[in-house]
């Protein structure tokens, strides 16, 4: 299955709205080193039916 990422037409607008782009755009590609790169050390993810990150 292919990930699609929709992202406004006005995203760019803002440069703070590029953020969760960049970011959901690196988690999509399995971009690792730039996810821990943005995330603080203390954020624990969970997903459902999987285990803790």
């Amino acid at each position: 299955m292919m990930t699609q990422i929709i992202i406004p037409s006005d995203c760019g607008n803002a440069p703070k709205k590029n953020f969760p782009k960049d970011f959901y755009t690196a988690w999509a590609k399995d971009d690792l080193d730039f996810c821990k790169k943005h995330l603080d050390d203390h954020i624990i993810w969970e997903i459902v039916g999987q285990n803790t990150l």
